[in-house]
Parts: structure tokens; C-alpha cells; sequence
């Protein structure tokens, strides 16, 4: 298990990698979930098919993990600020698309944070 100083130090070595600093870098590619943040899901675990998160980084050192409600339990260890959910499905509707409802959150927590140029994985 990743420890919350060898994620920072992550972080810290991938923004002074960067030649042009955006204000906030999103990531949303399991692998590197993993090794900025220490978040996984169980791939054995029914409810966290064609799940996805995202992280968010922000120049200061701001970290912020978004997932949907059916992920919680798995942000106990991760590295992060802090974590904003998603209302994914709650039992008695028809749950959305759930990508698109991860994205909405993680667009919507970027309009309430500081900056306007953001790095991304193609």
C-alpha cells in the first residue's frame, strides 16, 4: 500500500517534470489513480463495473479524488485532500450514465476551483 507522503512526493515530482504548469492536471486513468493517490476499486466487486474516477491536481498541491456514491468505500485509503461523490444510483431511479455522471462532478467541483488552464491525459 502507497503512503500519503510517497503519493505527495508523486505528485510533487510529476509537477516539477512539467515545462508549462497548468493550474490543474485531471487524471482519470486507473494506473494513475493508483500511484498518485492510492485509490483502487475491487475488480471483484459487482456494483464497480465500468466505474471510473478522477483526480484532480491542483499547482498549489491540491489533490481531489471524485467518485460516484457506489465507490466510497474504497477512497478510505486514498491519498487525497478530500473527496467529492457523485450521486450515481440510489436504488429507486434509473441510474445514468455513469462516466457522464462522474465527469458532470469533476467539471463541476473545476468551475468552483482557482485557474484557468488545465492539463489532461489524451
Amino acid at each position: 500500500m502507497l503512503t500519503a507522503d510517497g503519493c505527495l512526493k508523486r505528485r510533487e515530482r510529476l509537477w516539477q517534470s512539467l515545462t508549462t504548469k497548468p493550474d490543474w492536471i485531471v487524471l482519470s486513468e486507473p494506473q494513475h489513480l493508483i500511484y498518485f493517490a492510492n485509490f483502487a476499486t475491487s475488480p471483484f466487486t459487482y456494483a464497480i463495473q465500468n466505474a471510473s474516477a478522477v483526480l484532480l491536481l491542483g499547482a498549489e498541491g491540491t489533490s481531489i479524488l471524485v467518485v460516484d456514491n457506489l465507490q466510497v468505500e474504497f477512497t478510505a485509503n486514498a491519498c487525497v485532500d478530500r473527496v467529492e461523490i457523485a450521486t450515481w444510483y440510489n436504488g429507486r431511479e434509473t441510474a445514468p450514465y455513469r462516466t457522464a455522471c462522474i465527469t458532470n462532478k469533476a467539471r463541476e467541483v473545476l468551475q468552483s476551483c482557482k485557474g484557468s488552464s488545465f492539463g489532461y491525459e489524451p
